[in-house]
């Protein structure tokens, strides 16, 4: 085999290993705040009394959007805490909301709510815990991926490379 085929064959093989990492970094960025949701079902209710609602204007990634600006307070294990997070994996809040107008006419200022707090972390809370809208993007991308990992895993499981044998 000559020097530049040697070459051309390790530059494919560098780019394909490289290609197959991709999977692999899109399940680790999406998976974990995915998995916090989950975990977010379970966290304990609590009663909270909403000390600031109004929308504001943010710049996010050199655009201008409309962000609900929602501020709570709320009692767990005898603390006082306050908080501003809504949902977890920045679906409104201080994050993103398909209609953030509807998030502040759903929780006005002075009115009472309920929170869901870490029962582990008392001072990490949320308005609406679990999935939303903005999550199926992240959740099929993690799915495709792993689809994509567990396929590639069962091909090399059904037709291992064959080492290649040098006759002399």
């Amino acid at each position: 085999m000559s020097t530049p085929r040697l070459f051309k064959l390790f530059d494919f093989g560098l780019s394909m290993a490289l290609i197959s990492l991709l999977p692999l970094v899109v399940t680790a960025i999406f998976a974990t705040p995915l998995l916090e949701d989950l975990k977010s079902l379970s966290w304990t209710k609590a009663p909270a009394k909403i000390t600031q609602s109004s929308l504001r204007i943010a710049s996010v990634r050199r655009t201008r959007k409309i962000i609900a600006d929602i501020r709570y307070e709320y009692h767990a294990d005898g603390t006082t805490f306050e908080s501003a997070r809504f949902a977890s994996f920045g679906a409104c809040g201080r994050g993103f909301l398909a209609d953030p107008h509807e998030a502040v006419r759903k929780f006005p200022t002075g009115s009472n709510a309920f929170v869901y707090y870490n029962p582990g972390q008392p001072a990490e809370a949320m308005l609406a815990p679990g999935f939303h809208a903005t999550h199926w993007l992240a959740t099929a991308a993690v799915g495709f991926s792993l689809a994509i990992i567990i396929g590639g895993i069962r091909q090399q499981l059904r037709h291992p490379r064959k080492k290649s044998s040098k006759s002399n």
